[in-house]
Parts: C-alpha cells; sequence; structure tokens
C-alpha cells in the first residue's frame, strides 16, 4: 500500500516499511498529535478529514487558530520524526479515519537494517515538507501582493512583515531571472 504514497518504493521495499508500522483507526474527535509533544512517531494517513490547530500569541494572550483541513492520503510528523523538535501543531480527527503510525523506534530499526529504503522514506518526508513550506510561502507571497498597486508598496509590505528584504540590482536580476 505505501508505494501508493511513497513513488520511491518498489512493492517488495513498501512491504518492508509496512511490516514496521501498526495500522490503526480513530473516531471522529480524536486528537491524533498534540502541538508542543515530543513524540516522533511519523502517520501515514489512509482516510479520513483532519483538522490543523495552532496554538498562537496574539496581543500578550494565547489563541487556538485552524489552519488546516485535509483529507487522506496524507502525511503527518514527518518534520518531528526527522528534527526531534517538538510538535508544531494539533491535529484532530474530523471523520473517522484509518492511518499507518511508524515509531521513531521502528524507523531507527529500519535505518540499521535497510538505509536504502531509510533514505527513500527520508526523502518522501523532506519532499512534503518542501511542498508544504513553498505552498505557505506562496500563500504568503499573494496575500502580501495582492492589493500593492507599486513595486514601491509592495516591497514595504515584505520589510514590514519579513525583515530587511531588499530590490535586487537589475543586473544580478537579469543574470539569475532574466528579468
Amino acid at each position: 500500500m505505501l508505494e501508493r504514497f511513497i513513488p520511491y518504493l518498489t512493492k517488495d521495499e513498501a512491504e518492508i516499511i509496512e511490516n514496521l508500522m501498526v495500522a490503526k483507526e480513530a473516531p471522529t474527535g480524536t486528537i491524533l498529535i498534540e502541538q508542543g509533544a515530543r513524540d516522533r512517531n511519523m502517520f501515514f494517513i489512509v482516510s479520513g478529514t483532519y483538522e490543523v490547530y495552532q496554538k498562537i500569541i496574539i496581543a500578550s494572550a494565547y489563541h487556538a487558530v485552524k489552519i488546516a483541513t485535509t483529507t487522506g492520503p496524507t502525511l503527518f510528523g514527518e518534520a518531528s520524526l526527522l528534527s526531534n523538535q517538538e510538535r508544531n501543531a494539533s491535529v484532530v480527527v474530523q471523520d473517522d479515519c484509518r492511518y499507518l503510525e511508524l515509531s521513531y523506534e521502528n524507523f531507527k530499526e529500519l535505518s540499521n537494517s535497510q538505509p536504502d529504503i531509510a533514505l527513500k522514506l527520508v526523502t518522501y518526508a523532506g519532499s512534503i515538507i518542501a511542498e508544504r513550506y513553498l505552498n505557505l510561502h506562496n500563500q504568503l507571497q499573494d496575500k502580501l501582493f495582492a492589493d500593492a498597486d507599486n513595486f514601491q508598496k509592495g516591497l514595504l509590505w515584505m520589510r514590514k512583515y519579513l525583515g530587511d528584504v531588499q530590490k535586487c540590482p537589475a543586473e544580478t536580476a537579469k543574470k539569475l531571472f532574466k528579468i
């Protein structure tokens, strides 16, 4: 089944990983991942609908915000598996779901016994992180520039939200981007 998630895997390689995973089901309302938790398990979501929440600070007070709704198949927990950082969001099941859970201990076992397969899994997880980053980056830029009627206004907004952003010299822009 994992070969449908991870195009880099052969059917035999997917089976090796699946043997290290636990198939689970969760009803509506289940908290699958809690922001701030230190566990490193990764979840291959087979089916269901999920909402993703973050606790943020606005005006010196904590608030909970829903940042996404998604459906399976997808992946959760890849950043914590790879980075050993706290969970950066909470994930709540909205429709009954099925998923496969890979514990960090079993991931280490895979890394030691089948390093080539583990590398394929890490490559896939990295591609998911990169895709999510690029989507966020593009959404942010779209929103920053949606109402900017000129370059200077757009640049000012970027500086306000992103820090010291500078206009690229024309010669460099031409060399890098042909503009």
